[in-house]
């Protein structure tokens, strides 16, 4: 059953502090595309979370960085590989990127797909030609630390979860989260590559942790309760997309049998198909079976016709 709750419609967005030298750049609606980036500045240089996908986008967030602080930005971490995280990268040359190294592999093949990104985001569409992908300088497969002057920033490892190669970026002293989409507060979350097991670990790994601030991949700059939505979500999916599939229902139709409740409330709500679709593999042992392109294609137009009903 949902779990009862007050879904947020609007939020404060543009460049916020949280602390001394630490912002998050936060986006409304939250939608495909639209996602959350971060800033943290140190005595001589600056350091990013992601950035964002299309010029368009990434303008007024350069604009914001700039107002905030003179000085280089010399690094660029990455909390997983999708292109509304990654697509402004080439605006910030002298920046050395770092990623999981399972995010860089798919880093190098995300040109490959600006098709696919234009058909499913035509709002962004005339874009996709002008975004340079920059490959990740550091690579890296576990847990890392780096200094920012006395700042520590802990790189934690999540993935597989939303993706194979999610990555959060942890300020212990701060108790300030930049969670990448493991968190999507009152967004659907999207699994169309992930691992719901993966993702639910991840929760259950973060709701452990000593944060009071998350900073998530879309939506507002929340707390663990936000992200006990999250978890509440996917385990939503599980259980009633799971006794959908077990009545023998297709995936397309047994997403649309989830009773989603306030999360229906949600941006992005039809991505439920897609949930279940997942859950489906998952359940399977499939997740790394080559993708029904037919099936995918309808969810995805179904999931389409399903946002303008």
């Amino acid at each position: 059953m949902a779990v009862v709750h007050k879904v947020k419609k609007e939020w404060p967005v543009g460049l916020i502090e949280l602390t001394a030298g630490v912002f998050a750049y936060v986006q409304p609606t939250g939608e495909s595309g639209v996602s959350n980036a971060g800033l943290l500045i140190g005595d001589h240089a600056a350091t990013l979370i992601d950035t964002l996908m299309v010029a368009s986008l990434n303008q007024p967030f350069i604009e914001a960085v700039n107002k905030a602080t003179p000085l280089p930005i010399v690094r660029i971490i990455h909390t997983h590989h999708h292109i509304d995280h990654i697509g402004g990268d080439s605006f910030f040359p002298q920046a050395e990127v770092l990623a999981h190294k399972d995010a860089r592999e798919r880093i190098l093949k995300s040109g490959l797909l600006k098709p696919v990104f234009a058909r499913f985001m035509p709002r962004f569409a005339g874009e996709f030609d002008r975004v340079e992908i920059k490959p990740p300088t550091v690579a890296f497969e576990h847990d890392l630390t780096l200094y920012l002057g006395n700042r520590e920033i802990r790189l934690i490892v999540f993935g597989p979860a939303h993706t194979p190669g999610d990555v959060g970026v942890y300020l212990p002293q701060e108790k300030i989260l930049f969670a990448g989409d493991i968190a999507f507060f009152y967004v659907s979350p999207l699994a169309h590559e992930g691992t719901l097991k993966g993702w639910l670990r991840a929760c259950e790994r973060i709701l452990a942790m000593d944060v009071e601030t998350i900073v998530p991949g879309h939506g507002p700059i929340g707390t663990k309760e936000d992200l006990r939505l999250v978890r509440d979500y996917i385990l939503l999916i599980q259980q009633e997309g799971g006794k959908a599939l077990d009545e023998g229902y297709g995936p397309l139709e047994a997403g649309k049998k989830v009773n989603l409740g306030p999360y229906k409330e949600w941006r992005e709500w039809p991505r439920a198909l897609v949930n279940v679709y997942r859950w489906d593999l998952e359940r399977k042992n499939q997740l790394d079976a080559p993708l029904d392109i037919a099936l995918y294609m309808k969810i995805i137009e179904e999931l389409e016709k399903m946002k303008v009903e």
